[in-house]
């Protein structure tokens, strides 16, 4: 996230480069579980696999905003934020190609980026935004996250199974 360096550094008081490492938690826990949340998806199903990740990060992010008060919170959450993270991110695609008509598949991989870089951009900008709105209250980072990541739950519940005899047709 763009200002967890920033809620480390002028909420928890942790001095800047340590912030920037401590950081990499997230990051490196997110690559170590990239192999495992895929393997979970194949055998479980992408979208259950998405869902529990979802419902992990909605919980996660709603704790910290409680439970995060020094350097040793911070990195469970972030080590927790990157597991599930990777459960998120490694099926979605998969997930958009398990569910999308392969003659629009082209289509549907523009559209999971677009949506995807939207929300890189987007997400940071607004999050800023909401910073300076409160008052530089860095620790609403979680709750703006635990909103989106909800959001991001009920629009999984849209996901429909493509039906079958599509499948079939030629």
């Amino acid at each position: 996230d763009a200002g967890l360096s920033s809620f480390a550094v002028f909420s928890l008081g942790i001095a800047p480069g340590t912030a920037s490492i401590l950081a990499g938690a997230g990051p490196v826990t997110f690559i170590l579980a990239a192999l495992p949340a895929g393997f979970l998806g194949t055998k479980y199903g992408r979208e259950a696999i998405i869902r529990l990740g979802l419902i992990a990060l909605t919980v996660i992010f709603l704790v910290s905003y409680f439970l995060i008060q020094d350097p040793i919170t911070l990195i469970i959450a972030l080590v927790l934020t990157g597991i599930f993270w990777a459960f998120v991110n490694v099926n979605s695609l998969p997930l958009v190609y398990d569910h999308g008509d392969e003659r629009r598949i082209g289509a549907y991989t523009g559209l999971y980026y677009f949506s995807s870089q939207l929300a890189a951009v987007l997400g940071p900008t607004m999050g800023g935004v909401m910073i300076d709105v409160l008052g530089d209250q860095y620790r609403w980072l979680f709750i703006y996250g635990t909103i989106f990541m909800f959001l991001a739950l009920l629009a999984l519940t849209r996901v429909k199974q493509r039906p079958l005899i599509q499948e079939i047709s030629p």
